[in-house]
């Protein structure tokens, strides 16, 4: 975990550097949050133009929520190490289903610029 720590440090001080912003000036731990909308890059406003509303957010909530109880599920039975749980995550159902779900959730939604 120190070694992580480390490497969060050295990243939010990379990005730093190179003049980008972070919301709470660095980090401390292991999260670092990057303000990317002084390049244009936004979240929420990118959903809301493609038409989204408040329980459509209610349902990408729940996408982001089973893709992290998917990632709990993947460690705890095959292991943190990236080589092992690739290979599981390739393989799983639940994944498959999941991405199933958010592509037809997003397919309702007209994508700017591809007419």
């Amino acid at each position: 975990m120190q070694q992580v720590k480390k490497n969060a440090q050295a990243l939010a001080n990379a990005l730093l550097r190179r003049k980008c912003r972070l919301v709470a000036g660095g980090t401390d731990n292991h999260l670092l949050l990057w303000d990317l909308t002084a390049l244009g890059l936004t979240g929420t406003p990118a959903m809301s133009t493609r038409g989204c509303v408040e329980s459509d957010f209610e349902t990408i909530a729940d996408f982001l929520l089973r893709a992290a109880q998917i990632t709990v599920s993947i460690q705890r039975e095959y292991g943190k190490f990236q080589k092992d749980f690739i290979k599981d995550l390739k393989n799983s159902k639940d994944i498959y289903e999941l991405r199933n779900r958010v592509e037809t959730f997003a397919s309702q939604f007209e994508m700017p610029g591809y007419d």
